[in-house]
């Protein structure tokens, strides 16, 4: 499994994060990697959404812990 762990890039260049990901992703594949985790959305719908279009195989809940 290969993790992206961010996603970030000028919103003013448009296209610009979709072919972050997507050049990730092919270097991942191309590595012999056969599922990417692209991480949480950071409780950003806008990112949730954008996630959910990737097509998951499968989404699971996230956590975080703290010490008491």
């Amino acid at each position: 499994m290969f993790c992206i762990l961010l996603e970030i890039a000028d919103r003013s260049v448009p296209g610009a994060a979709q072919t972050l990901f997507r050049e990730g992703c092919r270097g991942a594949a191309h590595q012999g990697y056969e599922f990417i985790n692209t991480m949480d959305a950071l409780g950003l719908p806008s990112l949730a959404r954008s996630k959910r279009t990737y097509g998951p195989v499968a989404m699971l809940a996230s956590y975080i812990a703290t010490a008491c």
